[in-house]
C-alpha cells in the first residue's frame, strides 16, 4: 500500500502486547502516519514504550520508565503523554487520539491551544461495583463521554449504560468490537476418542475453572491445557486439585502467560475454547468484549463459554459454539456435541471470524477517521 491509498493521516493509539484486535496493526498498515504508546505492556519485563510509523515503516521505538506502584504512576503517565506530544506532533497537525482511559482527557482546554487534537474515548471496560473509588471513576467516565465528539463502546452494554438506557449508532458514536485476523486454515474433526479444552487468561474465581477441572477430573478422556496465571493462593489451589485427582498427565499447567509463536504452539493442540465467566451483571465481564473468545476464534477452536457478554449473541447467531450455564452436565454436554459435530462448529467459527476480519470491520468502523 502506498502513501496515496492510506485512509488515515495522523494518529496516536494507546496500544498494548496483550490482545487488542489487532487495532495498532490496522492503523499501523492504514495510517500515514502512527504513534503506538504501549502503556502497561504487561510482556514479561518489557517497559512502557512509543513507536512511530511512517506509511507502514517502523521509524522510532523510545522505551519510558515504569513506576512499580501503581499509586503515582497515572501522574508519570501523564507526563509522558505531554513529552508524546512535543516530540511527534507539530503544533499546527491535526490528529486524532485513540484513548481508552479518561485521565488523559485532563487539562484538554489547555492541551488544544497549543495542538489540534480530537480525541475519541474508545470505552474498553465498565466497572459497576458500588464502591467509592470505583463510583469516582465511572463519574469521569461519564464527565468525559457526555463532552467527547467521538465516543466508541466494545460491547452494546457499554454503549447502553453509557448513554443512559440506549444504544447509539451513528459516526463516531457506537459500538466497535475486537476484530479479528482469520486464520488460513480449519480445524478438522480429530480421530483420537480424546479432546483437549483451552483456557487463556488471568486466573480468577469467577473464570469457573474449578467447574472445569472437575469436569476434565472425571471424564478421562478429556484434557485441559490451561494458560494463564492468577493470585498465589489460587493458583496453589488448582495445583493441589490436579495432584490430589492424579490428572497431571491430562492437565498442562505452566502457571504463565504466553504470547505469539509459543501461545500457537500450546494451542495447536487443543480443540474447544472454554470461557465459563460469571454472568452477574455486576461483574465487569458482563461488559465486556472478552479478548480470550476472539483468541480461541482466530484459533479456529469452536466456543463454549455462558452468557456473560454481548459476544455470545454472535456464537450462537453464527453457530461456532454452544452457550452454556455453569452447571457441569450442561457443560459436559456441550463438550460432547461440539466433538460429535466438529467440522459443523468450525465452519461456524469460519462465519464468525469472517464477519470480525479486522480489515474490513474496522474499515467500516472507523470511517469517521478517514482523511477529508
Amino acid at each position: 500500500m502506498n502513501k496515496k491509498s492510506r485512509r488515515y493521516k495522523s494518529i496516536l493509539s494507546l496500544a498494548t502486547l496483550q490482545f487488542d484486535g489487532h487495532v495498532t496493526e490496522y492503523f499501523r498498515k492504514n495510517s500515514e502516519k502512527l504513534v503506538a504508546w504501549y502503556l502497561l505492556p504487561r510482556g514479561g519485563n518489557i517497559k512502557n514504550f512509543v513507536a512511530l510509523y511512517r506509511n507502514g515503516r517502523l521509524i522510532e521505538r523510545k522505551e519510558f520508565f515504569s513506576p512499580r506502584y501503581l499509586i503515582l504512576a497515572y501522574a508519570w503517565y501523564y507526563l509522558e503523554f505531554l513529552y508524546i506530544l512535543i516530540r511527534y506532533f507539530p503544533l499546527g497537525e491535526t490528529f486524532y487520539f485513540i484513548n481508552f482511559q479518561p485521565f488523559f482527557f485532563f487539562f484538554r482546554p489547555v492541551i488544544r491551544l497549543f495542538w489540534r487534537i480530537e480525541y475519541v474515548y474508545w470505552v474498553g471496560d465498565y466497572w459497576p461495583m458500588n464502591v467509592l473509588s470505583i463510583r469516582f471513576f465511572r463519574m469521569l467516565m461519564h464527565y468525559y463521554h457526555d463532552r467527547s465528539a467521538y465516543t466508541l463502546y466494545l460491547s452494546d452494554r457499554i454503549n447502553k449504560v453509557m448513554n443512559y438506557g440506549r444504544i447509539v449508532r451513528s459516526p463516531g458514536r457506537g459500538t466497535v468490537m475486537w476484530g479479528i485476523k482469520p486464520p488460513t486454515d480449519y480445524r478438522h474433526k480429530r480421530s483420537t476418542q480424546t479432546i483437549t479444552l483451552c483456557f487463556i487468561g488471568v486466573l480468577t474465581q469467577w473464570q469457573g475453572i474449578d467447574a472445569l477441572l472437575s469436569i476434565v477430573a472425571k471424564n478421562p478422556n478429556m484434557r485441559l491445557t490451561l494458560i494463564g496465571t492468577g493470585h498465589p493462593s489460587l493458583t496453589k489451589k488448582y495445583r493441589r486439585f490436579i495432584e490430589e485427582h492424579h490428572v497431571s498427565d491430562r492437565v498442562i499447567f505452566p502457571n504463565r502467560f504466553f504470547y505469539g509463536k509459543e501461545l500457537a504452539r500450546l494451542v495447536r493442540d487443543c480443540d474447544i475454547g472454554v470461557a465459563l465467566y460469571d454472568t452477574n451483571p455486576n461483574t465487569v465481564s458482563y461488559y465486556a468484549d472478552p479478548a480470550k473468545i476472539k483468541q480461541y476464534a482466530e484459533f479456529g477452536l469452536p466456543i463454549i463459554m455462558t452468557d456473560s457478554a454481548d459476544i455470545a449473541g454472535y456464537i450462537s447467531k453464527y453457530k461456532a459454539g454452544v452457550i452454556v450455564d455453569r452447571d457441569p452436565r450442561h457443560i459436559t454436554r456441550a463438550i460432547r456435541d461440539i466433538k460429535q459435530h466438529y467440522e459443523r462448529y468450525t465452519g461456524g467459527v469460519k462465519k464468525f471470524n469472517d464477519f470480525f476480519s479486522y480489515e474490513v470491520y474496522y474499515s467500516r468502523m472507523f470511517r469517521f477517521l478517514e482523511q477529508r
